[in-house]
């Protein structure tokens, strides 16, 4: 027998990402879930911020921001960075970073980095979706095969709604 339940779209696990973002000199890091690719052509990621966030404020100002794929290595700082806001404590020390284009910050100890510009802004009722189209991507040569990047050598994590952080799982297929 079916539950009626809250109409919250069900997501067994999402990607962990860390986005960096930098106005004037401030650089910030934050932890999202909320991540997704678009499409290739041209190659569009999204991701959304509560409107009141300091990673919003900030990617609304510089127009710009970057998407690092942490590994499992980093989950102290990966938490660090979900759990402390921006606004009441300066984490641009957390990592050591790298530059791209358009002065765009990005973790060194990220295997991948993509560096974004803004393509698109949709406003919902608590949410900026900022779609950014990736205009550069790095990746650490250990986790590249004929420069594809190969998951399982980045070694990324997934998290749920509840929090919960785990390893990706094994290959079925």
């Amino acid at each position: 027998m079916k539950k009626s339940i809250s109409p919250r779209p069900f997501v067994a696990a999402m990607p962990v990402v860390l986005v960096a973002v930098k106005n004037d000199e401030n650089i910030n890091f934050a932890t999202h879930g909320m991540y997704g690719q678009l499409c290739n052509e041209p190659p569009l990621i999204y991701i959304s911020v509560i409107k009141n966030h300091l990673t919003a404020k900030m990617i609304n100002n510089a127009n710009t921001f970057s998407i690092n794929i942490p590994n499992s290595q980093l989950l102290e700082k990966i938490k660090f960075c979900g759990n402390v806001t921006g606004i009441e404590k300066d984490k641009s020390q957390t990592f050591d970073v790298f530059y791209g284009e358009n002065d765009v910050p990005m973790i060194s100890e990220c295997p991948v980095n993509m560096n974004c510009k803004v393509y698109k802004i949709i406003d919902t009722k608590d949410m900026f979706v900022f779609i950014g189209q990736v205009v550069e991507m790095y990746s650490d040569e250990e986790c590249l095969a004929s420069d594809q990047v190969i998951a399982t050598k980045v070694d990324p994590l997934l998290c749920t709604i509840q929090g919960k952080f785990f390893k990706m799982g094994i290959e079925i297929e």
